[in-house]
């Protein structure tokens, strides 16, 4: 007989369950994606996900992040390059309007859309080494009035890192200096580019470059005074000419001593030139000279006769003076004969 405490603890053991438990629910499917309605002012553009947009935007890190919910109201944020104003309406996603302080005209959709593209486009890309390039490998059909307008979109959203966007800026500045400046591109670059941008600067820089006169041109008084004359009828533009005027009059007075001195060395080294070449053109011009005697059959003969006559002379010289001397009565074969008449 077993003992009944035993059979009991054999009795009251857990019995394996097997009953299937169903799957914990995922973080995805708990929190969906949370998506954000992307404007142009007051104009629609596309719909991004709220974790690629605040990671390629610094303006939308700054608003999304500090936003104060309130429904069916915005609030400002306002960041060093743009402004842009956050809703969060009763129904639908937030929404991320975006604009351009002092400025006369805004992106267009498009190029806004293109800017938004492309953060899309590397959402999963998680290196910026690998990131795919924001300016494409060739831009010979795109018009400079284009290249702005996708350059002022990435101002207003203002991409970061910034080195983003650089090529895009540096090739608009390129075009900007090689291009003869037109009223047409300065009134587009005035209109989109805030003027605290490199870009605006370089614009205005350019044209005062081409009307003194550059190594890329010059332009005629025409087109100069197009340009002046819409420059005067706006007064912030007319400002900020005058201004890059001061820079550049102060910054080529702080040049012209050096300038000075390059040109100076320059000049000595000319001169210093001058004089050995000039010697090697009087020792080439002898060389010359000589050769061309040596070869020369007529001249070789002519200086042979001259120098046989010039012996023979010799010789007769020397036989007259020893004849003259034999016949002079006063020596016998050569010797004088002291008293001898």
């Amino acid at each position: 007989m077993g003992n009944p405490n035993s059979r009991g603890a054999e009795q009251k053991k857990p019995r394996p369950s097997t009953s299937i438990s169903a799957p914990k629910a995922t973080s995805a499917a708990r929190a969906p994606v949370a998506m954000i309605d992307v404007y142009m002012g007051d104009s629609f553009v596309a719909s991004v996900r709220r974790k690629t947009l605040t990671r390629f935007s610094a303006e939308a890190k700054l608003c999304l992040t500090n936003h104060v919910a309130a429904t069916g109201t915005g609030s400002q944020q306002i960041n060093r390059q743009a402004i842009a104003r956050v809703v969060t309406p009763s129904q639908g996603n937030q929404q991320l309007h975006l604009t351009i302080n002092r400025v006369a005209v805004l992106p267009d959709v498009n190029a806004v859309k293109a800017c938004l593209d492309w953060m899309i486009l590397n959402q999963t890309t998680h290196n910026l080494v690998d990131l795919i390039p924001f300016l494409p490998p060739s831009t010979e059909n795109i018009s400079t009035e284009v290249l702005v307008n996708i350059y002022a979109a990435a101002w207003s959203l203002d991409f970061c890192p910034t080195r983003i966007t650089s090529p895009l800026r540096a090739k608009i500045m390129d075009r900007l200096t090689t291009t003869k400046p037109t009223l047409a591109v300065l009134h587009h670059v005035n209109a989109h580019i805030p003027a605290s941008d490199s870009v605006h600067v370089r614009a205005v820089t350019a044209y005062l470059e081409w009307c003194e006169g550059c190594e890329h041109g010059v332009l005629t008084h025409e087109e100069g005074a197009a340009i002046c004359d819409y420059v005067r009828s706006n007064e912030e533009l007319r400002c900020e000419f005058e201004g890059v005027q001061i820079s550049r009059s102060r910054r080529h007075r702080k040049q012209r001593p050096a300038e000075r001195r390059v040109a100076a060395g320059k000049k000595v080294q000319e001169r210093w030139e001058n004089v050995a070449k000039a010697k090697q053109d009087s020792e080439s011009d002898k060389s010359t000279s000589a050769t061309t005697q040596d070869s020369d059959p007529f001249i070789t003969a002519t200086a042979s006769q001259t120098s046989q006559s010039e012996a023979t002379s010799s010789i007769g010289d020397k036989s007259a003076r020893w004849d003259m001397k034999q016949g002079n009565l006063k020596g016998v074969d050569g010797r004088h004969v002291p008293g001898a008449e």
